[in-house]
């Protein structure tokens, strides 16, 4: 592990998925921005740095150095070895949509103790170069299209799992598995309409800046 450059205060890093990957989609008409809605969320009580999530991520690919985490250009490796180079205070974990739902197949691709062995361990990385770390619950989602049953019943496990590291390792945890959406709600098969992704990642960053602010 390298040896961690100076951050700087009240900075976060959201490494994740398309949940927070700064890409602007279209839907009725609305551009989004995930990382706006994050930011307008924490009132000014922190920044929220670019490029550190991608769509389709996971975990695991973020510790192998493996899959879209390549296509991060502000990483350049694998976690452990990117995570004393990144400039931010904190650094927040928001994997699991992708973990419970990739096939190939016909069959799960990630293993669910696998990505409860990463995220404790991107937790440990995270504090060993004096970063401090934050988990994020996934939202609840309907069942629809690809997202079948037993995809949801991974989904809950995940939040489950990410629950348990945040309780073991004494780190805050923003619960957003309290927010559930409907068939209705759904953009696509994973993905809420922006207009419900927007109002998602505003309460995200109220939450998270309350923790900020709360003195973590």
């Amino acid at each position: 592990m390298a040896a961690a450059i100076q951050y700087n205060p009240k900075t976060v890093s959201i490494f994740g998925d398309s949940y927070t990957s700064n890409a602007f989609v279209k839907d009725a008409g609305i551009a989004y921005s995930p990382l706006s809605s994050i930011g307008a969320g924490g009132r000014g009580s922190f920044l929220v740095l670019d490029d550190r999530s991608v769509g389709g991520c996971t975990a695991q690919h973020a510790m192998t150095d493996t899959g879209p985490w390549r296509d991060i250009l502000t990483v350049g490796g694998p976690f452990d070895f990117s995570a004393a180079y990144d400039i931010a205070e904190y650094q927040m974990f928001r994997y699991g949509i992708n973990e419970a739902v990739a096939m190939a197949y016909g069959v799960y691709v990630f293993s669910l103790e696998d990505f409860e062995y990463c995220i404790n361990a991107m937790v440990s990385i995270s504090q060993g170069v004096g970063r401090k770390p934050l988990l994020c619950t996934p939202p609840v989602l309907p069942v629809r299209g690809l997202m079948t049953q037993t995809s949801v019943s991974r989904l809950d496990d995940v939040r489950n799992r990410i629950r348990r590291v945040a309780t073991l390792r004494n780190v805050p945890l923003v619960e957003l598995g309290d927010w559930t959406f409907t068939a209705q709600d759904m953009a696509d098969d994973y993905h809420p309409s922006a207009i419900l992704m927007n109002a998602l990642n505003m309460d995200l960053g109220g939450r998270l800046g309350e923790i900020i602010k709360g003195g973590y």
